[in-house]
């Protein structure tokens, strides 16, 4: 009829292995190296997300196809484009701060 499910019991994760260490060190979450980490990825998105709109609105690169936007993505697209600048100072600041660090 079928297979027996297996005992109920704690759901494995790969993080808790008796209490041996995990394969990368733990980095604390306020540390400045993960925080442009996670900055640099926002800000890849970003770029990404503009680069996309900016193809689809192109008549070059876009002849024939559809070129319009959605309203939601036209206002996340100003959006981006606001707050890119920010976000590239703000890891400016982080990478500089990281700088000295690094050299020791």
């Amino acid at each position: 009829m079928g297979a027996p499910s297996p005992p109920p019991g704690p759901p494995f994760s790969p993080g808790s292995s008796g209490g041996s260490p995990p394969d990368r060190p733990a980095i604390p979450e306020g540390d400045d190296a993960t925080a442009a980490e996670k900055l640099r990825a926002k800000i890849a998105a970003k770029e990404q997300f503009l680069r996309g709109v900016d193809e689809k609105q192109s008549l070059a690169t876009n002849p024939y196809r559809n070129r319009i936007v959605s309203p939601p993505d036209l206002e996340l697209y100003k959006k981006y484009k606001e707050e890119l600048p920010a976000d590239q100072e703000q890891l400016k600041a982080l990478e500089s701060r990281l700088a000295p660090a690094r050299e020791q």
